[in-house]
This record gives structure tokens, C-alpha cells and sequence, in this order.
């Protein structure tokens, strides 16, 4: 087949089979998430339609979540639909993940959020795999973070190399991706998409269900996408995600399981957040036996273990600053999964879904049925 698409090519909707498999090879959707990221939109964007401009049959869908700023003006230069959300309903990545799903129709559905970039040539190895592996249900690769500042590729240069770049032509089974992801609609019709009401941690969720049913989640060595963000331990970076509920989904994740089979899986595979709950419950338990007691041994049983991770923080980074926030975002961490508990769960489909779609000729405002 020549993979120009200008020949020996199925027309659109024509089942093609490669291996066991038999995958609509003519049919991709693209699903961009993006919240106010007029600063990078447009690079997300020509990055996609240069990585899928040899595809014979493309839709490309941006899901803005009520941008204030130039994100929805800038993406209308393109040719890709644009769905914005309504404000009458939470609004997060996995909403407007939920909600592309539902408005695209590709048997292979590629999501990016709007901070990144795809990466020259991860999309056609993913597609591949999807088409010559019927056990797979998700691909992921690498993704190589890259501070916001930067503005070329040639400043990027020196941050991609790598040694787990190195082979990208391997694979090995994960249990989770990132907000880059390959999926297999089938896999989603059968399991159900994103849960559009949580505000985080939507991916290991999904990933959870999908690998309970059976399938394989797998990463390429070839990276999937350029990250554009903020240290990962500055303050500013900490605050922010408490500010947008980021450390919520762990609590919520175990509130929409509790009792079910996926619970102790989810607690095994995501940990990080629930230990330092623990370790803040135990403190709160130590500190008031040693005050009922009037002694300080439980005190400092619990005291010493913690000083001494500390200190050892502080001696291999040398960085107070980062030890600091490092200890801010746990008491986060604990803090977001108490409240993402406690919040009650509701089904993905009771999700509104409300949007209109922008640009010349739209249609009127559309609701998900």
C-alpha cells in the first residue's frame, strides 16, 4: 500500500486486515485538550497536521474548556472543528476527553493535551502497532519535558537525548500513560471512555479498567510528544496544581471503587497518593498518644524516620527550596485525597456535556446524547 494514501489505498471505511487484525486503517481521530494555552496551540496543532498529513482520513477536534484567552481565535486559522464547553458544567481534561470521544468517530483516537507537541514520527509506529496487535489497547512513549521558556527545537536539543531514547524501536507493557495516548475506540466502547468527572488522574483510571479487561497498554521507546511546563518542584508549580484540584482524582479514584475488585489494584499501582495520608495520620495519632500519655516516645517514633528522609532530601539535592516544596505537595497529596473522597461519585453519563461548535458555518449549540 503506498503510504502516500495517493494509491492502492481503500477508500474511506473499508476494513482492512493486517495480521489478525482488522482495523479501519483509512480512519484516525485526533482529540486536542486545551484551557487557556494560546501560547502553544498553534505549535500543537501544525504538529499534528505535519505528523498527519499522510494519512488518507483524518479528524482533528480541539475541546477548549472555556479559554478567557486567544487559544479558541488562534486554533480557528486551522482546518480542525472546534467544540468549546459550556461553563454550567466541571470543566477538566478528562471532560473534554469524555466529550471528544463522543464526537469523533475513528477506530483509533489519539488524545494530546494542550501543552505539548507531537513528536516526529512516534504517531506511525503507534498506528502500527495498534493495527498488527490485537492484545493492545492503548500506546504511549516517552515524553520529553521541556521547560515553558524554551522556543526552538534547537534549544531543545540538548534535553532529548537520552539512554531510554536510545532503542526506539522497543516497546514493554506499562500500567499507565500520560495525557498523550494511542487508544483503540473498541476498547472504550467496551470498558467506557474518560470519567468526565474526575478532575484528575483520569489516564491510570482508565488504564485500570482497560488492563482489568484484559487488554495491554504498551510504550514505545520512541517519544510520544515535547512537554512544554514548569519545574515539576518549584512552589509556584505545587500551588498551582492544588489550585486546580490536581491532587483530587487519587481520593476519587478510591471513592468510585471502594468495594469493588479494582480497589486494592488501584491502591498498588498508585500509592503516592494515599501514603502520605497515612504518614500524616499517624503522625496526628502519635503526637496526641505522647500528649494524653505525657510522654514523647510516640512523638518521636514518628518524628525521627521522617527527619531522617528529610535530611537525606536535603544532602542529595542540596536544594532546600525543592525539599520544601517537595514536602508541600505531599501535605497536598493528603489533603486532595481526603477531599476527592469525599466528593460523591456520579456516572459518566449523567455528564452534561454541553458545547458549541466554532467557526465559519457551525452548527448550534449540541449536548451529548
Amino acid at each position: 500500500m503506498d503510504p502516500s494514501g495517493t494509491s492502492g489505498v481503500p477508500k474511506r471505511g473499508t476494513p482492512v486486515a493486517v495480521g489478525y487484525v482488522e482495523l479501519f486503517v483509512t480512519d484516525l481521530s485526533v482529540v486536542l485538550i486545551s484551557h487557556n494555552q494560546d501560547w502553544n496551540i498553534a505549535r500543537l496543532i501544525q504538529s499534528v497536521l505535519q505528523e498527519t498529513s499522510a494519512l488518507p482520513s483524518v479528524e482533528i477536534v480541539l475541546v477548549d474548556s472555556a479559554s478567557k484567552d486567544r487559544t479558541v481565535e488562534i486554533a480557528q486559522q486551522y482546518p480542525i472543528k472546534i467544540l468549546r464547553l459550556h461553563t454550567n458544567q466541571p470543566l477538566s481534561s478528562h471532560a473534554g476527553r469524555f466529550v471528544g470521544f463522543k464526537q469523533t468517530t475513528g477506530p483509533a483516537i489519539l488524545f494530546l493535551d494542550g501543552d505539548m507537541e507531537l513528536f516526529e514520527g512516534w504517531l506511525q509506529k503507534a498506528l502500527a502497532t495498534l493495527r498488527t496487535r490485537s492484545d493492545v489497547a492503548v500506546v504511549d512513549g516517552p515524553r520529553i519535558d521541556v521547560p515553558l521558556a524554551t522556543k526552538s527545537h534547537e534549544e531543545i536539543a540538548h534535553i532529548e537525548p537520552k539512554p531510554h531514547y536510545s532503542n526506539r524501536n522497543c516497546s514493554t507493557e506499562t500500567t499507565k500513560v500520560g495525557g498523550a495516548a494511542l487508544y483503540r475506540r473498541g476498547t472504550l466502547d467496551e470498558v467506557g471512555p474518560f470519567n468526565p468527572w474526575l478532575c484528575s488522574e483520569g489516564e491510570p483510571e482508565l488504564c485500570l479498567r482497560i488492563r482489568h479487561a484484559g487488554y495491554k497498554v504498551i510504550q514505545l521507546g520512541h517519544p510520544v510528544v515535547y512537554h512544554y511546563s514548569e519545574p515539576p518542584r518549584e512552589w509556584a508549580t505545587v500551588i498551582g496544581r492544588w489550585k486546580r484540584r490536581l491532587y483530587v482524582g487519587t481520593g476519587q479514584i478510591i471513592r468510585y471503587h471502594l468495594g469493588g475488585e479494582l480497589f486494592w489494584t488501584y491502591i498498588k499501582w498508585r500509592a503516592y497518593g494515599v501514603v502520605p495520608l497515612l504518614v500524616l495520620t499517624a503522625g496526628v495519632v502519635a503526637i496526641s498518644v505522647s500528649v494524653i500519655i505525657g510522654q514523647p516516645i510516640w512523638a518521636l517514633i514518628w518524628a525521627v524516620p521522617i527527619g531522617v528522609v528529610i535530611v537525606g532530601d536535603l544532602i542529595r539535592q542540596r536544594q532546600p527550596v525543592k525539599t520544601a516544596s517537595a514536602l508541600l505537595e505531599r501535605v497536598f497529596q493528603a489533603e486532595g485525597t481526603v477531599r476527592g473522597f469525599f466528593m460523591k461519585p456520579r456516572d459518566p453519563s449523567e455528564y452534561p456535556g454541553d458545547f458549541d461548535v466554532i467557526g465559519p458555518g457551525s452548527d448550534p449549540p449540541h449536548a451529548l446524547t
